[in-house]
C-alpha cells in the first residue's frame, strides 16, 4: 500500500487497528525526525513520541485532509512543534505560579508543621468555588494535563488557566491570613 492510501484511511471513518499500525510504521521515522528538528531534549523524546502518537489516535476522522506527502510532512511537523510549545508553556506557567510566595525549606519540616499546613490547605480549598476547587484538584492532586482537564470539565484552555490562577491567588490569600505565607 502506498503512503497516500494509508494516510487517507487513517484519517477517515474506516480506520481500524491494522490501518493504525500501518500508519504509525509509515510515519515513525518522519515523527522522530520532527522531534529531533524541534529540539526536544533527549531525555523527553520517548515520552513526547508517545504523547504525539496518542494525540494522533484521538483525532477525529476527517480532521485532516490528505493533499500529498509534502503537505502531510509539514502538517506533522506543525503538530509536533505546537504540542511541544504548549507542554513547555504549561510547565513554565505552573512551576512559576505555584512557586511564587512560597519559601522552599532547606531542611525537612517537622511532621506537626506539615500537618498544620496540610489542614490549612484543605480549609483553603473548601473556601473556593466548586469550579475553582475541581480545576485545582485535577491539576495538582490528580496530576492531569491541561487537555485532560479541559475535556473533563468541558471548558476552554483559557478558562482553565483563569480558574487555576484565581484559585491559586485565593488559596495564597487564605494562607496569608492564616499566617502560613508572608
Amino acid at each position: 500500500m502506498n503512503k497516500e492510501f494509508i494516510v487517507r484511511k487513517f484519517f477517515s471513518e474506516e480506520r481500524d487497528q491494522e490501518t493504525s499500525t500501518q500508519f504509525f510504521q509509515l510515519i515513525d521515522s518522519l515523527l522522530w525526525q520532527c522531534i529531533y528538528e524541534v529540539g526536544i531534549p533527549p531525555y523527553e523524546q520517548d515520552d513526547f513520541h508517545s504523547d504525539i502518537c496518542e494525540k494522533l489516535l484521538r483525532m477525529k476522522p476527517k480532521h485532516f485532509e490528505y493533499r500529498g506527502s509534502e503537505r502531510f510532512d509539514g502538517w506533522l511537523y506543525r503538530v509536533v512543534t505546537n504540542t511541544y510549545y504548549h507542554q513547555v508553556r504549561d510547565n513554565r506557567h505552573w512551576d512559576v505560579s505555584m512557586a511564587e510566595g512560597y519559601d522552599v525549606p532547606e531542611e525537612e519540616a517537622d511532621p506537626y508543621e506539615q500537618e498544620r499546613i496540610f489542614e490549612a490547605m484543605q480549609e483553603g480549598m473548601e473556601q473556593l468555588s466548586e469550579a475553582h476547587r475541581s480545576t485545582l484538584h485535577k491539576h495538582y492532586w490528580e496530576k492531569k494535563k491541561a487537555p485532560e482537564i479541559c475535556q473533563e470539565l468541558n471548558i476552554q484552555r483559557s478558562t482553565m488557566y483563569k480558574r487555576l490562577d484565581t484559585a491559586q491567588e485565593q488559596l495564597r490569600e487564605y494562607l496569608r491570613k492564616k499566617r502560613f505565607l508572608d
